[in-house]
């Protein structure tokens, strides 16, 4: 499997459907920038992409396509070898797992910063992965949550204010053990 990075695609894939992108339109473009036929690609996909807008007029997303082409790995290898630039790599397949810590395992004691949904979502995670969390906040940088009057759009808390949101988290977060600062 081939990676190409930074590989220009226009907004609507040359159409007016609205579409990011087609496969003959992301096919053509993976063959140019590898310099090879398009018959000779067997399936491309986009990994990641963003908007590019720094220039006015000009913006498209910047892609990061993975490719694989019909003749095989070796021949992936080759290719990448025989072009110089960084934009063109055989690509590693990552996956995370968390740790699996034993009882009575240490390790480094987390700390997260901030205290508002995002932070205390994610001291919860460690707590249930049985880390000792800190939880660092300044006072009053959850303010504009606090004086929200009504929010309906946080799963399982409809209709509740800011300020309840808040106090249902954070007790739910030192319920589990997780030190508030």
């Amino acid at each position: 499997m081939i990676e190409i990075r930074n590989l220009k695609l226009a907004l609507s894939g040359g159409k007016a459907t609205g579409v990011a992108y087609d496969a003959d339109l992301l096919r053509l473009a993976v063959s140019r920038k590898l310099g090879i036929d398009v018959s000779d690609i067997d399936a491309c996909s986009v990994a990641r992409r963003a908007v590019d807008a720094r220039k006015r007029g000009d913006v498209h997303y910047v892609a990061s396509v993975r490719a694989s082409l019909h003749e095989g790995a070796a021949c992936e290898e080759r290719l990448v070898a025989s072009l110089a630039t960084n934009d063109v790599v055989l690509a590693k397949e990552a996956s995370y797992e968390a740790p699996k810590l034993e009882a009575g395992h240490t390790v480094a004691r987390p700390v997260v910063v901030g205290a508002g949904p995002a932070g205390l979502s994610c001291a919860m995670t460690a707590r249930q992965r049985s880390l000792s969390v800190i939880v660092l906040s300044h006072p009053g940088a959850n303010d504009w949550l606090a004086r929200a009057e009504r929010i309906d759009n946080y799963p399982g808390m409809p209709g509740v204010s800011g300020r309840q949101m808040l106090d249902v988290m954070r007790a739910q977060a030192a319920d589990m053990g997780t030190q508030l600062r």
